[in-house]
C-alpha cells in the first residue's frame, strides 16, 4: 500500500493578531513621532540658544573694539557740541540711544595713522544697533534718525529686553579686579574732552539671561 504524500497547512493571522499587531505598531509609532518632535524642539532651542549667545558675543566684540580705539575728540552737530563720549539715561539725542562716543581704527595701508568715526549705541524693538558716521562735524545739515546717507546702520543683536551702560570716572587708583559696583555712575562731568576709567555693558535678554562685561579705558591722546 503506498501512503500519499503529506499536505502541507498554511495558517494565516486571525483578526485578533491583526488587530494587536496593529495596536503595537500604532503605539512604536506615537512613541517614535513624539520622541522625534522632541528631539526637533530641543535641536531649535538648543540652536536659538546658540545663536543668542553668538550676538552677545558679536555685541560685546564690537562693544570692546569701539572703546579700545577711543578718541578724545568731541563732535559738532545739530548746532550743538557733544562730549568725546556722552552716555544717557534720561534724554539722548536720538531715540533709544545708549550712548556714542568718537572712536579710531588704524588706517589698512598705514598703520601709523588713524581714521575718526563717530559710534551710537541703541537699543530699538528689542534689538541693539550699531550706527556710525565719518563725518564729524556737520555744519551744513541735520543728522537725522536714520540719516543712511552718512550713517552705517548694523543690527547687533536681537531679543534683547534691556542695554544698560554705565562709568566709572577716573578719580581713583583703586583696584580694577576689586571695583564697587556702586562706583558705577551714569553722571559724566561736563568735560569735553573727558574719558571714564571704566565702561560696563549690561545686556539682559528677551529669556531672561543677563549678561555683563567691564572694560578698562587706558591713556588715550586728546584730539582737537
Amino acid at each position: 500500500m503506498v501512503n500519499s504524500p503529506s499536505r502541507t497547512r498554511f495558517q494565516g493571522f486571525t483578526l485578533l493578531e491583526m488587530v494587536i499587531a496593529v495596536l503595537i505598531f500604532a503605539i512604536i509609532s506615537t512613541v517614535s513621532y513624539t520622541s522625534l518632535i522632541r528631539f526637533f524642539d530641543q535641536s531649535q532651542k538648543i540652536e536659538a540658544a546658540h545663536t543668542r549667545l553668538e550676538q552677545i558675543q558679536k555685541l560685546f566684540s564690537l562693544l570692546e573694539q569701539d572703546i579700545r580705539y577711543l578718541v578724545a575728540r568731541p563732535v559738532q552737530y545739530n548746532n550743538t557740541t557733544y562730549a568725546a563720549m556722552e552716555v544717557y539715561t534720561n534724554r539722548p539725542v536720538f531715540t533709544g540711544e545708549k550712548m556714542q562716543f568718537t572712536t579710531a581704527r588704524p588706517t589698512p595701508l598705514n598703520r601709523m595713522s588713524q581714521t575718526n568715526f563717530r559710534v551710537s549705541w541703541r537699543l530699538s524693538d528689542e534689538a541693539v544697533y550699531r550706527y556710525s558716521w565719518k563725518e564729524l562735524d556737520l555744519k551744513d545739515r541735520v543728522l537725522g534718525e536714520r540719516d543712511t546717507e552718512i550713517q552705517h546702520i548694523q543690527r547687533v543683536a536681537t531679543e534683547i529686553e534691556s542695554f544698560e551702560i554705565s562709568l566709572q570716572l577716573n578719580d581713583g587708583e583703586e583696584d580694577v579686579n576689586a571695583f564697587n559696583e556702586q562706583a558705577f555712575t551714569n553722571d559724566f562731568d561736563e568735560n569735553l574732552y573727558a574719558l571714564p576709567r571704566l565702561v560696563k555693558i549690561s545686556v539682559k535678554t528677551r529669556s531672561g539671561r543677563d549678561y555683563y562685561r567691564i572694560l578698562e579705558i587706558s591713556g588715550v591722546p586728546q584730539e582737537t
